[in-house]
């Protein structure tokens, strides 16, 4: 028999800079769902919205910042919370997602692929994560975390298939355009059809000029 895995794509709108009330949104979620779920898997940078710019400068927003992510360790019991992020090493800064279980961190994943384009400024505030897969276990399922820009970039994704993972998790805040969602089909599809599956948790709401469309999905391995 195949294993299985409860997965819930938190699909939220959190407040740039606003840590209480994004935090208290992450808690109200694990509390409500973790007892039925294997996985609750949250968009990028989704503790402190997208994007937070210069409070990336402010110490004070860091130190605010680990109290909120502690409390939100001790909230998880037996179902793996990953969580979007910054995390400051040092002095570098990260686009970081998290992996909690049982009240504790487990692993920590850091973005290899920033985008520096268009409306993305993601390399004046991080540095890039080491090329290296992370992989967790969850009901004998290997199963790989990336970033948003790490799954449009060959180098991640190539180290996760070689990894052997039966399915890729993905953080993302990818905001709207037009041909958004047709360029995510075409970009997710020929990677699922390598035999893996694929969950894509978005951002969903408004930031300024940017807007986030959710359209969070999740693709099986012939791609539908």
């Amino acid at each position: 028999m195949t294993a299985a895995v409860r997965l819930l794509i938190a699909q939220i709108n959190p407040i740039v800079g606003h840590l209480d009330y994004n935090t208290q949104c992450i808690l109200e979620i694990i509390q409500a769902h973790s007892a039925t779920h294997d996985i609750i898997l949250f968009p990028e940078l989704a503790l402190t919205g997208y994007p937070p710019e210069d409070l990336l400068f402010q110490p004070d927003f860091f130190e605010k910042m680990s109290v909120c992510l502690s409390c939100i360790q001790q909230a998880t019991a037996n179902c793996h919370v990953i969580l979007g992020h910054p995390q400051r090493v040092s002095h570098q800064c990260f686009n970081t997602a998290s992996i909690f279980y049982k009240k504790k961190q487990l692993a920590h994943y850091h973005k290899q692929a920033l985008p520096n384009d268009s409306v993305f400024d993601e390399r004046r505030y991080f540095v890039p994560g080491a090329p290296c897969a992370c992989i967790l276990t969850v009901n004998t399922l290997r199963l790989g975390v990336c970033i948003c820009e790490d799954i449009w970039t060959p180098a991640p994704m190539q180290q996760l298939f070689r990894a052997n993972v039966a399915g890729v998790l993905c953080l993302n805040a990818s905001p709207f355009d037009r041909q958004k969602y047709q360029k995510r089909l075409e970009t997710l599809q020929p990677l699922a059809q390598k035999g893996v599956f694929i969950a894509y948790a978005n951002l969903v709401g408004g930031q300024d000029e940017l807007l986030f469309d959710g359209g969070s999905l999740v693709l099986d391995a012939s791609g539908t």
